[in-house]
Order: C-alpha cells, then sequence, then structure tokens
C-alpha cells in the first residue's frame, strides 16, 4: 500500500480487535471463546488444528481472520513501512456527528477521551482495530 500511495495518500485499515473483550468470548471468527486472548502460539496451533481437522472451529470458513491486531501494533507496522502519521476513529469523529450525538455517555466520553492518553489507551483497547496512516508528503 505505501509504495502505490501518492505522498500525502491515507489509507483506511480495518481489522479484528486482538484485546476487544466480549463476556461470552465471541471473536468474531472462531467458536473458540476468548480465542483472540490466547498466546499466539496457541492461537497458531488451533488455527492449524481448524484448517487440517475441524473446520467447524471457523464456522467452516475457508479463511478465517485469525492475524488480529491492537492499535498500537497497526501503528509499528504502519512506521516500519513508513508512514507518517497515524489516526483512530476517535480523532475524526466529530463532536457532533450522530454517532456521538446518539449516546449521553459518549457525548460525555470523547471529548475527555481525546485529551486524556490513559483513557484513551484505554478506548483503544476495545475499538483499536481500524487505522488511518498518512503518507509523509517527501
Amino acid at each position: 500500500i505505501f509504495r502505490v500511495l501518492k505522498p500525502g495518500g491515507l489509507v483506511y485499515i480495518y481489522t479484528t480487535c486482538r484485546t476487544k473483550f466480549h463476556p461470552r468470548g465471541f471473536n468474531g471468527e472462531y467458536s473458540v471463546p476468548f480465542l483472540n486472548w490466547f498466546p499466539a502460539a496457541v492461537r497458531e496451533a488451533y488455527v492449524h488444528h481448524q484448517q487440517h481437522f475441524a473446520p467447524a472451529l471457523a464456522n467452516y470458513n475457508a479463511r478465517p481472520a485469525f492475524h488480529w491486531y491492537t492499535y498500537t501494533e497497526l501503528v509499528k507496522l504502519g512506521r516500519y513501512a513508513g508512514f507518517a502519521q497515524f489516526y483512530s476513529l476517535l480523532d475524526v469523529v466529530p463532536p457532533d456527528s450522530p454517532f456521538v450525538q446518539g449516546s449521553r455517555l459518549r457525548r460525555w466520553l470523547m471529548p475527555r477521551v481525546q485529551r486524556r492518553p490513559w483513557l484513551r489507551a484505554l478506548v483503544l483497547t476495545q475499538t483499536g482495530g481500524s487505522i488511518f496512516m498518512v503518507k509523509r508528503k517527501v
């Protein structure tokens, strides 16, 4: 993506957030509860098992997503590729958007999240599966 993107260009990437918590362990792909929280070696063992012996583990999906990332991991990969700036949905959703205005909690939370690094980091553990990356202009 970096190679074909013009300088100053923008790319949006969405993936399942590895640290997202669901009370019943739902992870979006596999029927194994909390699989996204397992150590990488265990996740890979389940993927191998699903691909070779038990396709029902991924609801018979031939190509299930199993490389989940956190927002921080996506930023790290983007920096390695040469991208200059990174934004989450927290940064680009305007305060007057219907998404924010439709909830008292979001109206109260959004300005606080945008100004407090610790709170932002906590929220990104649940919403950090998407990222906007901007290519350097030079």
